[in-house]
């Protein structure tokens, strides 16, 4: 009887041990990087050879042009998420809007810590798109003369440009224009405060695709 006993205790304990193994160690992986930290950037350019500024001809292949387009409206989506920039797809350009009140210091030509931030990152990715061409259009409201509203907007798109430049896209890329109070995106009166008018509007082009 006493045998019988120590047999079937002996199994209990040895289906407790089966059932409950020991807890294997695993590494633990690290966690993800907080999203508003940028990606690493390409080792190389996206692009065959550099190109000066040119226009575009129309004489790049399409599909070619549509498959880098696509490409580089991928990567700016992702990298300008959060950041305000509104990217836009007009046939094979793309147009990246932004309010000036968070480009630039209040009532200034002067970019903020923020726009600064944000144009890092936008030239860091056209750096890469070398076969593209970028205008830079400045527009202000209606409030104030408008010969002043002209010079600030020529102002404003010349520091997004430099920005943008800094960040080690060719000059030869790059223009800037401002438009004033003309082109408003939403239509007023004279000397109408309007934030909405005041932005700046980059046009991004296939050039040099062939």
């Amino acid at each position: 009887m006493n045998r019988a006993l120590i047999v079937l205790f002996s199994a209990v304990l040895l289906s407790a041990c089966e059932t409950n193994p020991p807890r294997a160690s695993y590494p633990e992986y690290p966690a993800p990087p907080p999203a508003s930290v940028p990606r690493a950037a390409p080792t190389q350019p996206v692009t065959v050879r550099t190109t000066q500024f040119t226009q575009h001809s129309g004489t790049a292949p399409k599909a070619t042009a549509d498959l880098y387009m696509d490409r580089q409206e991928s990567d700016l989506r992702r990298d300008l998420r959060g950041s305000g920039f509104l990217v836009a797809r007009q046939g094979n350009n793309l147009v990246l809007n932004m309010k000036s009140d968070v480009l630039f210091e209040p009532n200034s030509t002067t970019l903020s810590p923020e726009g600064e931030q944000f144009l890092a990152l936008l030239g860091g990715t056209l750096r890469y798109y070398n076969l593209t061409t970028i205008e830079v259009d400045g527009y202000t409201d209606t409030s104030g003369p408008a010969d002043k509203n002209m010079a600030i907007s020529q102002n404003r798109a010349d520091a997004v440009a430099k920005a943008i430049e800094s960040g080690g896209v060719d000059a030869r890329r790059i223009r800037a224009q401002g438009f004033g109070e003309t082109g408003l995106k939403i239509p007023t009166g004279d000397n109408v405060n309007e934030p909405r008018n005041r932005r700046i509007e980059i046009h991004i082009s296939p050039a040099g695709l062939g």
